[in-house]
């Protein structure tokens, strides 16, 4: 009862997010100033490349304090808990400069996981991995920094929590990329 409800709370939140207030009218629209600034970002997550997992993120920038993405990861080793993620993002940011400084993130996931990592015993003593598919939603806090030519550099932290098993997320690294 609990997950039905939650999902279907959090489908309605993401949906609302999504849609302009109406509350604007055209006249504030028409006021609303076109982007200065380059609003793509592709980044790679330089933390991860030591797990070793390949982390590519892709950002669009809304506007100088919002921005929507997605980042997708795969394992390059063999012994990783999340061998496949793919993370969907909202971004709030509260900096000087467009789309940088402190930032909150709301992200939806999809992702596959080894049961095993979550204290559950292998079948055999090779270490059989069971892996499972799963979604869910988290947090995430970072800051991003912006030099004069476009290079971005982000650190940021958060976790997620799975909608249909009992298994969690994270969503870590210090990415490098560029604006444009």
């Amino acid at each position: 009862m609990k997950k039905p409800f939650f999902f279907s709370l959090a489908l309605t939140v993401l949906g609302l997010l999504s849609q302009p207030l109406a509350a604007q009218t055209e006249a504030e629209n028409a006021l609303v100033e076109p982007l200065a600034f380059p609003k793509n970002e592709l980044k790679i997550n330089a933390l991860m490349l030591f797990v070793p997992v390949l982390e590519m993120h892709y950002e669009y920038l809304i506007n100088n304090e919002n921005a929507a993405g997605l980042s997708a990861h795969v394992q390059l080793g063999s012994d990783y808990f999340i061998p496949f993620q793919a993370l969907g993002f909202y971004r709030f940011y509260f900096g000087k400069k467009p789309a940088a400084g402190f930032f909150v993130e709301l992200n939806a996931s999809a992702y596959v996981f080894n049961q095993n990592w979550y204290g559950e015993e292998s079948e055999t003593a090779d270490r059989k991995y069971t892996n499972r598919f799963t979604g869910g939603f988290g947090l995430t806090l970072g800051k991003k920094y912006l030099t004069k030519r476009n290079v971005v550099v982000e650190i940021f932290y958060g976790v997620g929590r799975s909608v249909f098993h009992e298994s969690f997320y994270l969503n870590f690294g210090i990415t490098v990329g560029k604006r444009f």
